[in-house]
């Protein structure tokens, strides 16, 4: 049975510039001494190290607030610093909450980008790591070659994504000579395939005029040019699933494959077995869509999103083939109350969290925009009190006005990832 959950943010919001805010500790810069015997606690900890390419221009604040929607503590910060914020253990709730401010004053936009995230517990650490080991990089390239697919059925020959050839890092090129016969049958050929070190195998995937898909696995030992004919070398998935899309706007859907020890995250691409985005790819079938993998992988990286005129649906799923797409039917969702102070809505949906967002843009002067934007995560069901932007901040950017917020969306969650290779699907719903 379907559940209807009431779900409000309060923002504690300053009246005026002038507003003061009691904070545990007094002035945050010149706390007043404590006596030795009261008991302290580390509350938040955030770590990061610096980045390879900073980017110029940006300002970076954190606010922590306890569940009462109290500050505990704030300051600037440049990625790369490590520190802590401990307080008096009486002012400490169980709960916290973390707002993040990120000001980029590098262009003629001024942007505000604000994210809090409620319900974490006391003592949360934050570790960035910019400079991953996984990094995509570039290998070195052995040379280049050619590749000639022949007799391949299409009607009008060779659209941008009907034909793509791929190795573990990612697709490699677009076709560049095509020739077609008076039988429907084509030959294309793909020019100056880069060959990178250490890297042997080669995939190819069609969809051809009858909406096939099939697919062609291939070891080359060097830079030679090859050739393969699509009647008789290719072959159809291992695996299919195939789903007739709903009317909608638009959508994406992104299959690759992984061998055994290569981690999603060191070669993001993978091998590409589908690669479609409907905007520039409106000649692939949706009538149905058709979705396979290659028992030439052990493991898939599958993504389907679809945008309808008032809500969009996601699905990422890593490891195992999807045994299916099933597209919900759009919530149920009132909104009864649009404002940050107040936030209330009702919907009839089970999910695990939901982010709510607001912003504004206006433009200062001919050649100056502002751009601000604010979310909010809750988990299911919460209630929190989400605190104000201390005055200090609000001082130092006088173009930063929380009040002309507006409502825009909000995305309902289901299953938290604890890491970024679990399985997630989305409904984002905009405002009416």
């Amino acid at each position: 049975m379907k559940k209807i959950f009431l779900i409000s943010i309060i923002l504690i919001a300053a009246c005026s510039k002038d507003s003061t805010v009691e904070e545990p500790n007094g002035n945050l810069e010149n706390p007043t001494e404590e006596p030795s015997q009261i008991s302290r606690e580390i509350y938040f900890t955030y770590n990061s190290n610096p980045p390879t390419n900073p980017q110029e221009g940006l300002e970076n604040w954190v606010v922590v607030h306890n569940s009462r929607g109290e500050i505990l503590n704030y300051r600037k910060y440049e990625i790369g610093d490590d520190f802590s914020f401990e307080s008096q253990t009486d002012s400490i709730t169980p709960k916290i909450s973390v707002t993040y401010i990120t000001i980029n004053k590098n262009s003629e936009v001024e942007d505000y980008q604000i994210s809090t995230t409620t319900d974490l517990e006391k003592g949360f650490i934050q570790n960035i790591n910019l400079n991953s080991p996984n990094t995509v990089t570039t290998p070195p390239l052995e040379g280049r070659f050619d590749l000639t697919i022949k007799n391949i059925p299409f009607e009008e020959g060779p659209s941008f994504n009907n034909v793509k050839i791929s190795s573990e890092i990612g697709r490699l090129g677009l076709p560049t000579i095509s020739r077609g016969y008076s039988n429907g049958l084509w030959d294309i050929t793909f020019t100056d395939i880069p060959k990178y070190e250490g890297f042997e195998e080669y995939f190819i995937s069609i969809v051809d005029k009858n909406n096939n898909l099939k697919f062609y696995p291939t070891y080359n030992t060097g830079v030679e040019d090859f050739e393969v004919d699509y009647q008789t070398q290719f072959i159809l998935p291992d695996e299919e699933i195939s789903f007739t899309l709903p009317p909608h706007e638009s959508f994406t859907l992104d299959v690759a494959g992984f061998k055994e020890g290569q981690e999603f995250s060191e070669y993001l691409q993978g091998m590409v077995l589908s690669d479609v985005l409907s905007v520039m790819d409106n000649y692939i079938s949706t009538d149905p869509l058709r979705v396979g993998y290659s028992n030439n992988f052990p493991k898939f990286r599958t993504r389907f999103s679809i945008k309808f005129s008032d809500y969009s649906y996601y699905i990422r799923k890593y490891g195992a083939p999807l045994e299916a797409i099933d597209i919900p039917k759009k919530p149920n969702f009132l909104v009864l109350d649009s404002s940050i102070q107040n936030f209330n809505y009702e919907v009839d949906l089970n999910f695990d969290s939901a982010l709510h967002s607001w912003n504004y843009s206006e433009n200062k002067s001919p050649n100056s925009r502002i751009f601000a934007r604010w979310s909010i995560k809750n988990p299911k069901n919460n209630k929190s009190i989400v605190g104000l932007i201390p005055i200090k901040i609000q001082e130092e950017y006088p173009n930063l006005d929380l009040e002309k917020l507006e409502y825009n969306s909000t995305t309902f969650t289901f299953g938290l990832p604890v890491n970024i290779y679990d399985p997630i699907e989305t409904i984002s719903l905009p405002a009416n």
